[in-house]
Formats: C-alpha cells, structure tokens, sequence
C-alpha cells in the first residue's frame, strides 16, 4: 500500500538556509496556500508579505496557488516579507458526490499519483499521466465521493474518494499515439474539510485512481486499481 506523504515541502523541495552574513533567511522555500493581493497564507498559517518579484505573471483571478520564494526578513512570530521566485496554477475542485462527475468529463483514463497530502483543509495532488502539447488538448480530472468502496480492510468510518481522469483519448492504447505525447503532471487541490463530520475530530481518508501497470504483447496497456490512505484532522 502506498502511502500518502503528509508534508508538501519535503515531496517538492529543500529548504537551503543562508550563511550569517547574508540577510536572506532561506532560498527556495516551496509553498501551497491561499492569496489575498499580496499576502500569501501558506497552509501552515505562515503570513508572506510579496514585498519582490522576480517571475513575470500574476496571481490574480485565483486564491489557491503553489509558489517558490526567498524568505527577507522577518516581521513578526510567523510573519515574513518575501521574494517571489516562481509559482505554479493548481487544478482547484470541489469533489463531487458517487456518480455525479460533470457531464462531458466523466471518464476513467489512466492517472497516478507522484504525491499526496492534506493541508489548510485540501487534498493536495500531484497527478501523473500523458497528454499531447497541443493547443487543443484537454483533460479533465475529477474526485467522487465514493459510496461503493471496497471496504476490506478499511473501518466503516472512513471517507472514500474515488480520483477520475478523462483524456479524451490522449492515453496510452486510446486514440493518440504515445509517440505523439509526453508524461507530465500537475498539481490537483481538492477541498475536502467539509466533508468531516461536526462530531469528528478526525478521519481516515482512502483515495483509489486507475494506473497502467506493465503490460504484454496481448495487452500492452493494462491498468489496475490503486489506493493510498490519510488521516483528515479538524
């Protein structure tokens, strides 16, 4: 069984701490959290104040983002002024109920997880599959509320979420050739806080997605049914 990684920061990246003598307090400090102009609340409850940019873009139109940044200087206890190096547009739904997946994105196409964690209330993602860098290229991903699980071995208690991939034919033995396409990522935040019950402190959580797993000559993409568990806190 896999196990879901229960800090981002370790999956994404190495804090490197300065020498004494340079006023920077850390480089390349990786984050997922929320914005609000130009402080950005990393899911720990860390307050960063954009005080430098040295990316193009903006972060506007979206309050949930993954960004790198240069920790300057420290304001108060959790309260930093920072540089912002890069940042990154997470896929942000809500999950839906058994069966209920958006029409015309239903779809059950191979997807792996690289990495998983929750944090500030999300299931946070990084989802593996092959796409095609076409203008035209559209996937849609979606996680269900399971109601059918397979229950053995796991508690009654346990939330069940079901993680669904419609690649609309951009998969191995679908209607593009793998020639023609790449394996990439990207990253899936997936508000799930409020599926903890009021008289629930905490919760395990199983997540199942549909991987390839090595194929034969008679069947050179087969997939399986995977699944990896958490716990989801107050």
């Amino acid at each position: 069984m896999k196990r879901i990684a229960t800090a981002a920061l370790a999956a994404l990246a190495i804090m490197a701490m300065a020498c004494s003598k340079d006023p920077i307090i850390a480089t390349n400090v990786v984050s997922f959290g929320n914005i609000d102009g130009s402080t950005f609340t990393t899911d720990g409850g860390l307050v960063y104040h954009i005080t430098e940019q040295t990316c193009e873009g903006s972060m506007e139109g979206q309050e949930r983002w993954l960004i790198v940044c240069d920790v300057l200087k420290k304001v108060s206890d959790g309260e930093y002024n920072i540089r912002l190096v890069d940042f990154v547009k997470p896929i942000v739904k809500a999950p839906v109920n058994y069966g209920e997946v958006p029409e015309g994105e239903a779809g059950d196409n191979p997807i792996s997880i690289g990495t998983g964690w929750i944090g500030g209330g999300y299931l946070n993602l990084q989802a593996l599959f092959f796409f095609t860098q076409t203008d035209d290229s559209k996937h849609y991903i979606n996680l269900m509320r399971d109601e059918d699980p397979e229950t053995a071995p796991f508690p009654e208690d346990t939330l069940y979420y079901r993680l669904f991939h419609n690649a609309n034919g951009e998969y191995p033995g679908g209607e593009v050739s793998l020639d023609e396409m790449v394996y990439g990522y990207a990253y899936c935040c997936f508000p799930i806080r409020d599926d903890l019950p009021e008289e629930k402190d905490a919760m395990p959580i199983k997540v199942t997605w549909r991987a390839l797993v090595e194929g034969t000559d008679e069947d050179p993409y087969p997939t399986a049914l995977f699944h990896a568990t958490n716990t989801l806190t107050r």
